[in-house]
């Protein structure tokens, strides 16, 4: 499948970044063999995309850095699980944009936080309009990780405290909302 990327060094500390692929996946083992596609007598096909995807990258200090990248995807036949069945759904698009900033070191101790927002949504068949299942419009990740040499054994030691937060998100197509 054609694929091409690039990467402009703008600045010592600052790249500008882009690409552009097509994507083909037959179904996976664990899609087409699963029992409740196969009880529903669904035969699954391949899906294709175009991917598209441009950002940046800057150091602007040795205990700083940042990467914002806009990305677009659009599929034809994306494999889409919604009430336990998967099915290939015609047209798709996936847009959004992400954020990462990382700290650090400071005496072994870094940190890290990412931010990105998402829309995903059918464009054609009878969900039109819908986000996609399992789709959220936010995700938020943060962590810190804290490192110290171990002379007397020659190596390392690493600890890591991560958390991530996920926005609400549909179940199915039909995007259905159940009251709590």
């Amino acid at each position: 499948m054609p694929a091409i990327g690039a990467v402009a060094h703008l600045m010592p500390r600052l790249d500008l970044y882009g690409s552009i692929a097509k994507t083909f996946q037959p179904p996976l083992l664990n899609e087409a063999a699963d029992p409740g596609t196969i009880d529903k007598g669904v035969d699954l096909d391949a899906q294709t995309s175009w991917n598209y995807e441009t950002g940046f990258r800057a150091t602007p200090s040795e205990w700083l850095s940042v990467d914002l990248s806009l990305y677009r995807l659009e599929y034809d036949n994306q494999v889409v699980t919604s009430g336990g069945v998967r099915r290939n759904e015609n047209d798709t698009e996936h847009q959004g944009a992400e954020l990462e900033l990382e700290l650090g070191p400071f005496q072994g101790l870094s940190s890290y936080f990412t931010v990105a927002a998402a829309e995903a949504q059918f464009e054609s068949g009878t969900n039109q309009g819908r986000t996609l299942p399992f789709a959220p419009k936010w995700n938020l990740g943060w962590g810190w990780r804290y490192e110290t040499s171990l002379p007397e054994r020659g190596g390392k030691a690493v600890a890591n405290l991560r958390g991530r937060w996920v926005s609400e998100q549909f179940s199915d197509s039909a995007n259905t909302v159940v009251a709590s």
